[in-house]
């Protein structure tokens, strides 16, 4: 019974350092999505508010 508590108490405190280490990627994830959001932006093409690129149309629903 005493080894099976001790398996227990041992495996809790690895699981603290599985989260700990999922919330530090989840940090670095979301700073590096912050740093390229704020980043220089970059070119994509012409786009339609420039006047070269082509415009889409929504076609209207069919009514059936």
């Amino acid at each position: 019974m005493r080894i099976l508590i001790a398996i227990a108490l041992l495996s809790m405190l690895s699981a603290c350092n599985t989260i700990a280490g999922v919330g530090e990627d989840i940090t670095g994830s979301a700073n590096w999505v912050k740093d390229k959001i704020t980043s220089k932006p970059v070119d994509l093409g012409p786009s339609s508010s420039d006047g070269q690129g082509e415009s889409v149309k929504a076609k209207p629903a069919s009514s059936n």
